[in-house]
């Protein structure tokens, strides 16, 4: 049974008998390329395969219809639907409900309509359930090799861009498992911050998904507080998050770039306009490479030696200087007694 197949049947078998036992005698072509599955109150069962939406019959078939013979989502089904999603423990599940989703066994996500309840400042939670989507977490490996390529050509940050349902997730998640497994030269260390749990889909503390063998996985934080916490205490040498949203998010992500592509950035920015020397920029382009990356003492130790070194090139530009200037103050002899022969 190839992978896309158990995974459909495994999102499936998350749903009541009704709607599971007719989900399972779809064709297997089919069932491969259902990426998600709707109900909806009083409407069908809705099956979306990327660029086709079919909708499921009483008699377990496939219609492109919505109202024709369709197997109508009752009160009762949208109801243990929704139990059987959150474990038949819907109060654990109730800070991913605010949020409007619940990450299933397998790194599926069930999407969640409902009313509102109000709280201060934000949603206390959900109620009167009117919608579920349950979308089919897909893994393809090797998804992500193009944009590894692209990544190890930018010398930095690597943004993916597309349109809902293009596959950015995917392509992320392979790209981290990529690095994190050494496939781009060497290992990384990767930190995920997967504020939605799309990405690692950890449930009961584990990855649902393979994010590599070197990779922290930060799940439920907010991309601020995530890759704040991932730049304190993990040390990652790359970090990935999902779904840039906000002013908020965006300012993480810039303060989140790590210190020694900082230090060059600023090295190179001050060297313009500072007119420094080659050995000048090299020297503080290589403060970047430690500072940070050692103890207190091996640090100091660093900057001791950086220092000698600057005292010494200055110690050179001096001289240099000196030179010129003995240079400049004969020349400016010779060229007077010229001109008092011309003058002669």
């Amino acid at each position: 049974m190839e992978q896309m197949q158990q995974r459909f049947l495994q999102a499936a078998s998350m749903l009541p008998p009704p709607i599971a036992e007719r989900l399972a005698i779809l064709p297997v072509e089919i069932q491969k390329q259902v990426r998600e599955i709707r109900l909806r109150l009083q409407g069908p069962v809705h099956l979306s395969l990327g660029g086709r939406e079919l909708f499921l019959t009483e008699q377990g078939k496939l219609t492109a219809s919505p109202k024709d013979g369709i197997m109508q989502v009752t009160r009762e089904l949208l109801s243990a639907a929704f139990r059987m999603i959150c474990g038949y423990s819907i109060h654990t599940h109730q800070n991913e409900i605010r949020e409007g989703f619940v990450t299933l066994r397998g790194g599926h996500r069930a999407g969640i309509c409902g009313t509102r309840v109000a709280g201060e400042g934000a949603a206390a939670g959900m109620r009167d359930i009117s919608s579920l989507n349950i979308r089919i977490a897909r893994e393809i490996f090797g998804a992500g090799t193009q944009a590894l390529k692209e990544f190890s050509a930018a010398h930095g940050g690597l943004l993916l861009a597309g349109p809902p349902g293009s596959g950015k997730t995917t392509v992320l998640r392979d790209l981290a498992r990529q690095l994190s497994e050494g496939l781009g030269g060497s290992v990384c260390k990767v930190a995920m911050v997967d504020e939605r749990g799309e990405l690692a889909a950890v449930c009961a503390g584990a990855a649902q998904n393979d994010v590599g063998p070197c990779t922290d996985v930060l799940d439920g934080f907010s991309k601020p507080q995530g890759i704040a916490m991932a730049v304190r205490t993990l040390g990652p040498d790359v970090i990935v998050c999902d779904e840039l949203g906000t002013r908020e998010d965006a300012e993480a992500v810039r303060q989140g770039v790590p210190f020694p592509q900082a230090w060059v950035q600023a090295v190179e920015k001050e060297e313009k306009r500072l007119a420094l020397s080659p050995q000048d920029t090299g020297c503080l382009r290589q403060w970047g490479d430690f500072l940070g990356a050692a103890d207190l003492e091996s640090q100091l130790e660093q900057l001791r030696l950086a220092r000698a070194v600057l005292e010494r090139q200055r110690e050179e530009a001096w001289e240099r200087q000196n030179s010129l200037g003995r240079l400049y103050g004969t020349l400016g002899v010779l060229g007077g007694a010229f001109a008092v022969i011309l003058l002669w």
